[in-house]
């Protein structure tokens, strides 16, 4: 079976890593989440752009074995990732790595089933976005037609 190649896709989503916390907000629908611990180090992982298989081995090199890493909740939080549109599959030859991603520094030392929380709380402000939604040649105030 062919590996399946996913990274960020900066038109839909934009994300940052704080401690240990990814924060990731959806540009389309102004939903944002939340994952800790491996869930960021996982979201690391797909801003380079990587395949599932990929992501373990990363995962396995940075907990210190692949057998402490759960696949099947790995696999299950990638697809969530993919179903809130925030990755898109890319094709290989647009990989900026080969093989695993580089082991990330202080995302914790023990394998803890990623978790993808999601929250609408905030959507209002989030789509609110004053500045780019405004003619080029006009600039600000004026809002595209």
């Amino acid at each position: 079976m062919e590996q399946r190649y996913y990274k960020v896709d900066p038109n839909n989503a934009v994300g940052e890593i704080i401690e240990e916390e990814a924060i990731i907000i959806n540009l389309n629908t102004g939903d944002y989440f939340s994952s800790l611990g491996c869930g960021a180090l996982i979201w690391k992982y797909l801003e380079q752009g990587a395949s599932i298989e990929m992501i373990l081995k990363g995962l396995s090199l940075h907990y210190g074995d692949l057998s402490a890493v759960d696949s099947t909740s790995v696999e299950s939080f990638i697809k969530e990732i993919i179903a809130n549109n925030l990755v898109s599959e890319i094709p290989k030859d647009r990989l900026v790595t080969d093989g695993a991603p580089p082991v990330a520094e202080g995302l914790g030392t023990s394998f803890v089933a990623p978790v993808l929380t999601s929250y609408s709380d905030m959507q209002n402000l989030l789509l609110l976005d004053p500045i780019h939604e405004v003619d080029a040649e006009q600039g600000w105030p004026v809002k595209k037609s």
